[in-house]
C-alpha cells in the first residue's frame, strides 16, 4: 500500500522510528483525522528501503469488517491476521488462538502495522499478550484511539500539526482544487486562526481547503460553527469513517461506553480549558458519580478527544480541554439527549462554587498570583454567568460576577461587564438578600445602569450591603456613594459617610481592601476638592498598600494620580514623565485598557501645554492600545480638544457630543482638572458657534455609532500628521 505524501510531521516520523526500533509493541495513538495512518504508512515505507525484513500492513477496520461482530473475538481477529500474512492455520479457536499464531510466527523477523485497532482493541491485547513471547523476531506498531493497555506496550502520542504546517496543508488543498488560488496578505492571520479554530487536524485542514476557491476565507471562518454540516463533502480515497468530519466523530464517539458518551456531550458546555472538580459537578448525575466522572475522563484522554493541560506555574491548576471540533460534535450528541438546559444548569453552579474561591483569594493575594491562577477561567466564568441569568439562577449569577469584576479590576476590560447590565438587573427581583447585594456591587455600578442614576444605584448598593452587614463589602460601597455624592454636590452627606467609613475600616484588614477603602474615598475626595494635602497624603496611604500586598496595578495608578497633583499645583510640565512610566508599565503588565486611558490622559496634558503635535501623536497610539467601547468618551474628548486646537470648532462640536453620548465612566470618573478643562471647551464652543450649528453638530455627533467614531477619530489623526 503506497504512502501519501507527508508533511509537516519529519521530527514525528523520526520519533517514531527510534522508538518502533527500541520497543517491541508500540501504540501510535491519537484522535481521528490527526494522521496516524499516513505517518505509520510513511513508516513503513522508510523500513521497507531501509532494511530486508518485511513490513506487513493490517487494516482492522477495512470496508465490511468493522460490522463483523466476531472480529471483537480473539480467535477472528489472529484468523485474520494469519489470512493477512499468508500463513495457512486452518481454524484458530479458543483461547490458545494467539499461542498459536504466535508459534507460526516464531521464526518471523519483521515488523507488522495494525492500522485502525480501536475497534478490536481488547481482543488485539489479548492476542499480543499471547503472541509476542512466542515470536521474539517480530516487532509490532499499532495505529490507534485507545491505548492496548499492556505493560510492554510502549505510546506515541501524535499531536496536531504545527501552525505552520497546517497552514500549508490547508493551502496545498485548496489549490488542489484550483490551481490560481491564494491568500491576500491581509488574510494570513486570519488563516492561520482557521487552522486554530479546525484544531490543526489533518482532515478537518483538508476538507476546509477543499472548500477554500469556493466560499473565500471570510465566509467559511463565519460559518465554522456549523462546520459538521459544512464540511460534509467526502474525500475519495478515504475510508467511509473518515469521509467527511461527522462520520469521523461518530466512528469515535461509537467505540465509547455510554458513560463515557454521557461524559464527552456534557462537557461541551464548557468554553474554556476545565478543572477536573468543575467537569465532575457538571458531568454527574444521579446515575454518574464523580469516581466515574474521573474514569470517563481518562478514557477521553486516552482517546485524544480530550487534552490533558499540565499547570504552567506553581499556582496555577491541572486543566482538561475539549477540542473545538468534538465539543461541536459533543454538543450535537447534548441536544438530541435533551441534556442542555440541565447540563447548563448545572455548570452555572460549577462556576459559582468556583468563582466564591477566586473571589476570597483576590482579596488576600497579589496582582500576579492571582492572574495566573484565574485568568484561564474568565471565558469559563462570562458563560456561566449568561448559563445562570438563562436559567434564573441569580445566586450563582451573583457570585460570578464578583469573579469577573475582579478580573476587570485587575485587566481594565470591563466590556463584557457592561454588556451584562440588563442580564444583572433582571435577576435582582429573584435574589436573596446576600446574592442582590452582590448584583449591586461592582456587576452593576460601574456600569451604565439603566434606568438609574449613578447616585441612585450607588444608594441602593449601600442599603443592600448594609441589610446584609458584611463589613468590607459595605466599606465598598460606601467608597462609590461618597464619590456620586460629592459628584452630586452632597459634600456633607459625602463627609458624615466618610466618618462612619474611617470608624469601619479595620487595620488587619487586607491591603488591597484598605486601598480600596479609606484610601481611595481620600483620594477622591482630595481631587474633587482640589486638596492638595489630602490628595498627596491618599496617593501615599495607597502606593503603601499597593506595595505590601503586591498590588501592581493600584501601585501604577496611584503613580499617575501623582501626576494629577502636579497638574492641580500648577505643574503639568512634571505630569508627564510620571504619566509616560504609567503607560509604559501598564502595557507592560498586559493591561491595555489602563494604558489606553493613560495615553489619553497624556494627550490632554500636551495639548493643555500647547504641545499639539505631542497631543495628537499620544491620542493616536491611546487609540491603537485600546478601543474598548467605555473608553470612547475619554478619547471623543481630547479629540474635540486637538481639533478645537486645529480651527476645526465644528469637528469639537461633534465629537463633545459623542463624548456625552457614549459615556459609561464610574462614579470614579475624570479628575477636577479634567472636568475644569472640558468646561472650558464647552464654553469656546458657544462662544464660536451659533446656536444651530451646535444643535446640527449635537445630533451628527450623538448617532454616530462605536466604530463609526473609532476609525473617523483614527482616519482623522493620521490626515492631520
Amino acid at each position: 500500500r503506497p504512502s501519501p505524501e507527508l508533511r509537516g510531521r519529519d521530527d514525528d516520523l523520526v520519533a517514531l522510528a527510534q522508538r518502533v526500533a527500541g520497543h517491541r509493541l508500540v501504540t501510535l495513538l491519537g484522535t481521528g483525522g490527526v494522521g496516524k495512518t499516513q505517518l505509520a504508512l510513511s513508516l513503513a515505507r522508510s523500513l521497507q528501503k531501509q532494511r530486508p525484513e518485511p513490513v506487513w500492513w493490517v487494516d482492522l477496520a477495512v470496508p465490511g469488517q468493522r460490522e463483523q461482530p466476531s472480529l471483537a473475538q480473539t480467535p477472528s481477529l489472529a484468523l485474520a491476521l494469519a489470512q493477512a500474512l499468508g500463513l495457512q492455520l486452518g481454524r484458530l479457536e479458543g483461547s490458545n488462538a494467539g499461542r498459536e499464531l504466535g508459534t507460526a510466527l516464531a521464526g518471523h523477523e519483521g515488523l507488522l502495522v495494525l492500522d485502525n485497532a480501536e475497534s478490536a482493541a481488547q481482543a488485539l491485547a489479548e492476542l499480543l499478550q499471547d503472541l509476542l513471547p512466542l515470536a521474539p523476531l517480530l516487532s509490532v506498531l499499532v495505529t490507534s484511539q485507545q491505548r492496548l493497555q499492556l505493560p510492554t506496550e510502549q505510546v506515541y502520542r501524535l499531536a496536531p500539526l504545527q501552525p505552520p504546517a497546517a497552514l500549508q496543508l490547508l493551502m496545498r488543498r485548496a489549490r488542489a482544487i484550483d490551481q490560481h488560488y491564494a491568500l491576500q496578505a491581509h488574510e494570513m492571520d486570519d488563516a492561520a486562526h482557521l487552522c486554530e479554530r479546525l484544531d490543526r487536524l489533518p482532515l478537518a485542514l483538508e476538507m476546509a481547503g477543499t472548500q477554500l476557491p469556493a466560499l473565500g476565507l471570510q465566509t467559511l471562518q463565519r460559518h465554522l460553527d456549523d462546520r459538521l454540516r459544512l464540511l460534509d463533502q467526502p474525500l475519495a480515497g478515504t475510508p467511509a469513517r473518515q469521509r467527511t468530519l461527522q462520520a469521523a466523530l461518530a466512528w469515535s464517539h461509537s467505540l465509547l461506553e455510554p458513560a463515557a458518551q454521557a461524559v464527552l456531550r456534557r462537557l461541551a458546555v464548557f468554553a474554556a480549558p476545565f478543572r477536573l472538580p468543575a467537569a465532575q459537578q457538571v458531568a454527574a448525575d444521579d446515575g454518574l458519580d464523580g469516581v466515574a466522572v474521573v474514569r470517563a475522563v481518562t478514557t477521553l484522554v486516552d482517546r485524544s478527544l480530550l487534552q490533558f493541560q499540565p499547570p504552567q506555574a506553581q499556582a496555577d491548576a491541572p486543566r482538561w480541554r475539549l477540542l473545538e471540533t468534538p465539543r461541536l460534535f459533543a454538543a450535537q450528541q447534548l441536544d438530541h439527549h435533551d441534556e442542555r438546559a440541565a447540563t447548563q444548569q448545572r455548570h452555572a453552579r460549577a462556576m459559582a462554587a468556583l468563582a466564591a474561591q477566586a473571589r476570597a483569594e483576590y482579596w488576600v493575594s497579589g496582582d500576579a498570583e492571582w492572574l495566573t491562577r484565574w485568568h484561564t477561567d474568565h471565558d469559563e466564568f462570562v458563560l456561566g454567568f449568561d448559563h445562570a441569568c438563562a436559567a434564573g439562577d441569580a445566586e450563582s449569577a451573583a457570585l460570578i460576577g464578583e469573579a469577573l469584576s475582579a478580573a476587570a479590576n485587575l485587566t481594565g476590560q470591563f466590556q463584557q461587564l457592561h454588556a451584562r447590565t440588563e442580564q444583572a438587573l433582571a435577576l435582582l427581583p429573584q435574589a436573596g438578600p446576600l446574592a442582590r447585594a452582590y448584583l449591586w456591587n461592582r456587576t452593576v455600578v460601574t456600569m451604565a445602569t439603566s434606568g438609574l442614576r449613578k447616585l441612585e444605584a450607588s444608594q441602593r448598593r449601600l442599603q443592600a450591603w448594609r441589610l446584609v452587614g458584611e463589613p468590607m463589602n459595605l466599606s465598598r460601597a460606601m467608597v462609590a456613594h461618597i464619590a456620586d455624592l460629592e459628584r452630586a454636590g452632597h459634600g456633607a452627606e459625602a463627609d458624615a459617610l466618610m466618618a462612619e467609613l474611617k470608624a469601619l475600616e479595620q487595620p488587619h484588614w487586607p491591603p488591597r481592601q484598605r486601598a480600596l477603602g479609606v484610601a481611595l474615598a481620600e483620594l477622591y475626595l482630595g481631587s474633587q476638592r482640589n486638596d492638595i494635602a489630602l490628595l498627596r497624603r491618599a496617593m501615599l496611604s495607597w502606593q503603601t498598600l499597593a506595595r505590601q500586598g503586591g498590588l501592581a496595578r493600584l501601585a501604577l495608578q496611584a503613580l499617575g494620580n501623582l501626576a494629577s497633583v502636579d497638574i492641580l499645583q500648577g505643574q503639568p510640565e512634571q505630569a508627564v514623565p510620571k504619566l509616560l512610566q504609567t503607560a509604559t508599565e501598564m502595557r507592560a503588565l498586559g493591561n491595555a485598557v489602563d494604558a489606553a486611558l493613560v495615553l489619553n490622559r497624556l494627550a490632554k496634558v500636551e495639548l493643555g501645554l500647547g504641545n499639539v503635535t505631542q497631543g495628537r501623536d499620544w491620542l493616536e497610539q491611546a487609540l491603537l492600545t485600546s478601543q474598548d467601547a467605555s473608553l470612547l468618551a475619554r478619547y471623543a474628548e481630547s479629540g474635540a480638544a486637538l481639533a478645537l486646537a486645529m480651527e476645526q470648532a465644528e469637528r469639537a462640536a461633534r465629537l463633545l457630543a459623542t463624548a456625552s453620548a457614549h459615556d459609561q465612566v464610574s462614579s470614579l470618573g475624570s479628575s477636577v482638572w479634567e472636568r475644569e478643562a472640558l468646561q472650558r471647551l464647552q464654553q469656546t464652543l458657544q462662544q464660536r458657534l451659533d446656536s444651530d450649528t451646535l444643535t446640527r453638530c449635537r445630533i451628527e455627533g450623538e448617532n454616530l455609532s462605536v466604530p463609526a467614531v473609532y476609525a473617523d477619530l483614527l482616519a482623522w489623526l493620521r490626515g492631520v500628521r
